[in-house]
């Protein structure tokens, strides 16, 4: 059957995941400015 709490749950999970992305990329492209 169909759990209405399914679509929130992957919605904040991919949120956090793109959040996450986002971070490192800029953690990289600071550590090629540095070094």
């Amino acid at each position: 059957h169909r759990d209405g709490g399914q679509p929130g749950l992957l919605a904040i999970t991919f949120g956090l995941l793109g959040v996450i992305n986002m971070a490192h990329g800029e953690m990289l492209m600071l550590g090629s400015k540095i070094g």
